[in-house]
């Protein structure tokens, strides 16, 4: 184990290369860089502080160090990834220095063995896909800061793995705290599992109208669930008073975007002409698009539209 002195503010080329004795490294505030292959080979090592002060590492500079499984790490790795460390994969526990402010995209993309990831409250930003194939327990620890720091999409996400039980303990309650914290800032798809959450009576008291409320407010962002949803409310008279048209309208919208449910309803809406002039040709038409994305209501309808002779030849 080694304690570099506070006096030292570089770390010169393969100053340690080699020393498989060497099981653990701190390195103190006022090293600014380690040069190339600095701590190459040493196949022993197993921890490794590197503070907020370097600012460079050399190339190589861990290259055979594969049995690294705990590190503190500083801006500089935050910002440029845990890929110095060729093992990267194999550790386990990551500790991020206070004062660290920002964690880059892809920061620690791929760490599949992290199982502990300390984050400082100095943190006030996290890139896209920065801990994209960790752990779900890791991926909802990142998400649980994101969202604490107001963002919309985290919040969203963190919801979805509450209501899932993904990372942590099924909470539908917790679900739908999130879910309408990122819903209240407009986010489309927070809005859109909020309504969902009304509708299915998940962690609040069911209720169509509210449901109604935050599927019409996702809709108008062009979400294609939320569309389908919408019409279906207008179709079974949820919420809002029964009205063909609207359904049409909303399943149209959807159906247009490729929605394979909608598709189906659309179809559904036409072979019966609610809210259109009945039209069998136009019924297959949407049949057909949603039975060959796989939807199983469809391809029913349409075997049924075939062994009647309903709008085909």
């Amino acid at each position: 184990s080694v304690t570099i002195p506070d006096s030292v503010t570089s770390i010169g080329d393969s100053a340690f290369r080699s020393c498989s004795g060497l099981t653990s490294v701190t390195i103190p505030n006022s090293v600014t860089s380690i040069g190339d292959w600095t701590f190459s080979d040493c196949s022993g090592l197993t921890s490794i502080t590197i503070p907020n002060s370097v600012t460079s590492i050399g190339y190589s500079a861990f290259d055979g160090c594969n049995n690294i499984k705990s590190v503190t790490v500083g801006q500089y790795i935050c910002s440029n990834g845990l890929d110095v460390f060729p093992s990267y994969q194999s550790i386990t526990n990551v500790v991020i220095s206070d004062g660290v402010t920002r964690i880059g995209s892809s920061a620690f993309s791929g760490c599949s063995g992290l199982t502990s990831i300390t984050i400082p409250n100095s943190v006030t930003s996290i890139g896209a896909g920065a801990f994209e194939g960790c752990s779900p327990s890791i991926v909802f620890k990142v998400l649980e800061v994101q969202a604490l720091l107001g963002d919309a999409d985290a919040q969203c996400k963190l919801g979805k793995m509450y209501e899932n039980g993904r990372g942590v303990a099924q909470d539908y309650a917790e679900a739908v705290k999130w879910y309408r914290k990122s819903a209240e800032q407009g986010n489309a798809c927070g809005q859109y599992y909020l309504g969902e959450m009304y509708e299915n009576g998940q962690g609040v008291t069911q209720d169509y109208s509210e449901a109604e409320k935050w599927y019409r407010k996702s809709a108008e962002q062009g979400v294609a669930d939320a569309q389908c949803m919408l019409g279906l409310m207008y179709s079974e008279g949820l919420g809002v008073s029964q009205d063909y048209s609207e359904a049409v309208k909303w399943y149209r919208k959807s159906a247009e975007q490729g929605d394979a449910a909608a598709q189906c309803n659309l179809g559904y809406m036409y072979y019966y002409g609610l809210g259109v002039t009945q039209d069998y040709s136009e019924a297959v038409k949407w049949y057909r698009k949603s039975a060959e994305q796989g939807n199983a209501f469809a391809q029913c309808n349409l075997g049924h539209m075939y062994e009647n002779g309903l709008g085909v030849t």
